[in-house]
């Protein structure tokens, strides 16, 4: 009896071992960047996409934007290698129906890369480990961390100043969403909400009907369009980094 117990417990250990490296291994794999093979396996699924998808969007306003609601519609994949987010954010006015702006998301735990494209333009957003995020295609620029937003050239023309503290959130999602003023060209041109969420579940239902951006201004310029849609794509990352945390019990 002595013997088997003794087994049980040697074989129990051995398991606990196991699936000690795997985690490891996991969380290895995750951390890693994107190899040269992955990028271009993401950088061709979001072409797919794009084409896919172009035909059937809402011709570009500046209207558009105060028509985006807090919610996006479509598919996610998650494997060892890294996850694959793709969709639409959802229309106020037609939530079921044709949206204005898509998207296609790669990343490997808290880096990648998020192509946005809406019927008139495209532009991709490289997102880092550090917070850091640049930004290509019809914008050229980079956004740091505290929010700051620079231009091509490095230099600072506007801020986007999400707060920072403890927030009350239901599995990945917020609560209580709040809105942050994005500035430019020593301006405020609109403010976002910091609640974009993924379609699923009860408490992301009223974000449908809860609008994306709000005070747009009436003035806005093709530039200060093309920097809203990209803070939009910001908003797509950090609701990426809440599920990713939230799946690893890590919290917000």
């Amino acid at each position: 009896m002595e013997i088997l117990v003794g087994l049980f417990i040697l074989c129990a250990c051995f398991a606990s071992i196991i699936a000690f490296f795997i985690v490891l291994f996991v969380l290895w794999q995750r951390s890693r960047p994107p190899s040269p093979q992955q990028q271009a396996s993401a950088a061709n699924a979001a072409q797919v996409d794009r084409e896919e998808s172009v035909a059937t969007l809402l011709p570009w306003s500046t209207q558009c934007l105060g028509d985006l609601a807090c919610q996006w519609r479509g598919t996610r994949t998650l494997a060892l290698v890294g996850s694959e987010y793709r969709g639409q954010i959802a229309s106020l006015s037609d939530p079921q129906g044709s949206s204005a702006l898509a998207f296609h998301l790669s990343g490997k735990g808290r880096q990648g890369v998020l192509r946005l494209w809406t019927s008139d333009r495209q532009m991709q957003l490289d997102f880092r480990a550090d917070g850091s995020t640049s930004v290509s295609g019809c914008l050229v620029g980079s956004i740091r961390p505290d929010g700051e937003l620079l231009d091509s050239a490095g230099q600072s023309i506007g801020a986007y100043p999400r707060r920072r503290g403890f927030r009350f959130v239901m599995g990945s999602i917020p609560v209580a969403p709040r809105y942050t003023s994005a500035e430019l060209n020593r301006r405020a041109v609109a403010e976002i909400n910091e609640g974009l969420v993924r379609r699923s579940g009860p408490f992301a239902a009223s974000a449908a009907t809860r609008p994306l951006i709000h005070n747009l201004r009436a003035d806005v310029t093709r530039e200060e369009e093309d920097w809203l849609i990209a803070l939009i794509g910001l908003e797509l990352i950090y609701n990426v980094r809440r599920e990713f945390n939230a799946a690893a019990g890590q919290g917000v």
